[in-house]
């Protein structure tokens, strides 16, 4: 077993409390040997903790360290794009943190240099490395004709979970030239997909759309391809409610996201046949181990059958991290591909465009 030295870009909490932990549980398979982030604080008590010992300042520096044979990309947003070109110019292997890229394009231009320069890059889906999703990509082999698609996410915000299990270190002394030159590339991708007289609450609506939705978004391509088209959206709270229509030739699908404080999550993808459905039930990925299920209903005339396959507490971390590592040692094709996000990206942008008839 070939143990892959890993660094690691970004320390923010979903490094804490996802990635660092699983990575951590597959020790025969990863050495975390480096790790970066704008605030020293922060490198100082992650190093300490994980006894790493490497701790930088810079994502270049974990890029470029002789020793790193794979990256780790969990820096904000707008800086995914530059990290990703560094770590493939350098023939480094990235799991890239979703969304990949804030706009289509970018991340388009990514996959054809990673194609390019034949370096795997392998984005975090985790909703797709659960074992209740792999069943019911079993199940729809021979499912039959679809009428009808949901797909729901209700969710309250991950701070109200992970602070009651162990709040993420937060330093207080960040790098705020930093800070400034992610918000001054956000900015710039926001006037570039909507122009520069967008209005706030538009942005604020494709944001949550690439940072929460983009996991359904991920599921329902992976699952049923991607859909023809949007024929509708709608948003309200503030931008936190989403509803949308997706049309996919034989049938629709009506996919929903609602952020508010009620403490749990509710999140499901749901196809359905004339006489069979199937319903992947997902719980807060902030909490570890929690299980996820896939409900089957299968009706006739007069009989009628629901059986659940699971619960399933396989971590799905530790899967994508597992996959991760086959991809680079044995060269498998890779489950979630930069392909494959270009199109839930371009999916987002699909949708915000619908959502430009309110501004």
């Amino acid at each position: 077993m070939k143990k892959i030295k890993i660094g690691v870009i970004g320390l923010g909490e979903v490094a804490q409390i996802m990635h660092l932990p699983a990575l951590f549980r597959l020790q025969e398979y990863y050495e975390v040997i480096a790790v970066s982030d704008i605030s020293p604080s922060l490198v100082a008590h992650i190093q300490d903790k994980y006894h790493i010992p490497y701790g930088f300042l810079n994502a270049e520096e974990v890029i470029n360290h002789k020793e790193v044979e794979a990256v780790i990309v969990l820096s904000p947003d707008p800086l995914h794009s530059a990290h990703v070109r560094s770590a493939v110019k350098a023939k480094k292997p990235v799991l890239l943190e979703k969304p990949a890229c804030l706009l289509s394009h970018e991340a388009q231009e990514l996959d054809i240099f990673a194609q390019k320069e034949n370096v795997p890059v392998v984005v975090a889906y985790m909703r797709c490395f659960t074992s209740a999703f792999e069943e019911m990509q079993r199940q729809l082999v021979d499912f039959g004709e679809i009428t009808h698609v949901r797909a729901f996410d209700l969710q309250r915000e991950g701070p109200f979970f992970f602070n009651q299990v162990e709040p993420p270190f937060v330093g207080d002394d960040c790098d705020q030239k930093a800070i400034e030159e992610s918000r001054k590339l956000e900015q710039k991708n926001r006037e570039d997909l909507l122009g520069p007289q967008a209005a706030d609450l538009l942005w604020k609506c494709y944001r949550v759309l690439t940072g929460a939705a983009i996991h359904n978004f991920s599921v329902l391509r992976n699952l049923l391809g991607a859909p023809h088209s949007v024929v509708s959206a709608s948003y309200s709270k503030g931008g936190e409610n989403i509803t949308t229509v997706l049309d996919y030739g034989n049938f629709h699908c009506l996919y929903e996201i609602v952020i508010d404080n009620i403490a749990r999550v509710d999140a499901y993808v749901e196809v359905m046949g004339e006489y069979k459905s199937l319903k992947l039930h997902y719980d807060t990925p902030y909490i570890r181990n929690l299980p996820t299920c896939l409900e089957i209903q299968t009706s006739t005339e007069d009989q009628n059958e629901k059986i659940i396959k699971g619960p399933f507490y396989t971590d799905p971390f530790q899967k994508e991290l597992l996959h991760f590592h086959e991809a680079i040692t044995k060269g498998v094709p890779i489950k979630t591909s930069l392909s494959g996000a270009v199109e839930d990206i371009r999916l987002a942008e699909q949708i915000a465009e619908k959502l430009k008839v309110y501004f």
